[in-house]
């Protein structure tokens, strides 16, 4: 885990108990393609990118996921931002914890992949089947 597998200007260590963290070595920077990044996820499934600079509107995020395969279409589009609302309707906009579950069960495919981008808000596009 971690070592073996390098990402151009990059630091990547392994997290525990699986998965690795990947941050950039020079200062902030737009995070790794997807080219840079497939082979960590192939093999450590979860890999964590801290320090990059965020994609900065939903439509940047939704072109960076289809660097990783085509897009899961939902009602809401292919990117769903978390927004906590002053009267939710469900849990998912609500500021409590949001109970574990896999997304996936609610799609016509399941997906291979998911990529979120937490900042005040998190957002993640959906992958319906893997490469």
């Amino acid at each position: 885990m971690g070592g073996d597998v390098t990402v151009p200007g990059c630091a990547v260590e392994p997290l525990v108990p699986f998965g690795v963290l990947v941050r950039p070595t020079g200062g902030p920077r737009p995070v790794p393609s997807p080219a840079e990044l497939r082979e960590l996820v192939l093999r450590d499934r979860v890999v964590v990118c801290r320090g990059f600079t965020p994609e900065p509107t939903q439509h940047a995020l939704a072109a960076y996921a289809a660097g990783w395969g085509s897009l899961l279409q939902w009602d809401f589009g292919t990117v769903f931002e978390v927004v906590e609302h002053e009267a939710p309707k469900n849990y998912l906009f609500a500021s409590g914890s949001v109970p574990y579950h896999w997304d996936g069960a609610f799609a016509e495919r399941v997906p291979w992949l998911q990529v979120f981008q937490q900042g005040r808000r998190t957002t993640w596009p959906r992958f319906p089947v893997a490469p």
